[in-house]
């Protein structure tokens, strides 16, 4: 069957929820485990469930996966091992130039699929200069996403979403709340913008052109009939 993991047995193996309590338990008070997991009986279980799926014991699975702000991740070498295990596995080929890494890899059958991850990309990211691993590898920190991209593209099927455990360590726990506060009234200002107001009311006012002078109509005593035609006859003649 295409991508088909290869599973190796191991005395470790657990077939049900006690056992897997058992094997949690005595590992969880060992030191030679990862700190992560030492007298943590939840997180051992949670990575002998992911691993198992993944075809791993549970000594495997706590190497390779890490519980990073409660998601599980696998570690860049782990990501590889996995995909390395399926049947249909070809090649891998990873380089580092200048400020670029590149990775190609196939799968039978499927084309191969190249990713690539570059300090651009990483500043981007606020990534680069930033404490630990980048500071100190940051090379291949680099080659690790890279890698994580091209195998998570390539072998979506097996791996399911799961992510790596360098991606999910550069999220931030926790992102900082934005609090909105209302819009606050000065009390103080309200006259002055109410004074404003009225002085811009009253220019506008003066603006507005003045509606044309309608003629004032007087009234006058009735004529009698005689004085109307004289004066109208002497103005005829003038």
């Amino acid at each position: 069957m295409s991508g088909e993991m290869i599973k190796a047995g191991s005395w470790l193996a657990a077939t049900t929820m006690e056992q897997a309590m058992q094997v949690a338990g005595m590992l969880a008070k060992s030191s030679l485990v990862p700190k992560a997991y030492q007298n943590n009986v939840p997180n051992i279980i949670v990575a002998m469930a992911f691993g198992e799926s993944f075809g791993m014991d549970a000594l495997q699975a706590m190497q390779s996966v890490a519980v990073v702000n409660g998601m599980p991740g696998l570690y860049g070498d782990g990501l590889l091992a996995v995909c390395r295990s399926c049947s249909d596995w070809e090649w891998m080929q990873e380089t580092v130039e200048g400020e670029v890494a590149t990775c190609i890899a196939k799968r039978r059958g499927e084309p191969e699929v190249t990713a690539t991850f570059s300090v651009a990309d990483a500043k981007r990211a606020q990534l680069w200069g930033k404490q630990g691993p980048w500071t100190q590898y940051p090379m291949r920190m680099l080659a690790m996403r890279a890698r994580a991209f091209a195998l998570r593209n390539l072998y979506a099927d097996v791996l399911r979403g799961m992510g790596s455990a360098e991606e999910l360590q550069d999220i931030p726990a926790e992102m900082p709340a934005v609090q909105v506060e209302p819009a606050r009234i000065d009390h103080a200002e309200q006259p002055q913008q109410t004074k404003a107001a009225a002085i811009l009311t009253k220019a506008r006012a003066k603006r507005q052109p003045k509606p044309a002078a309608i003629p004032e109509v007087i009234e006058q005593p009735p004529q009698d009939a005689a004085e109307l035609r004289i004066t109208v006859g002497k103005r005829s003649l003038g």
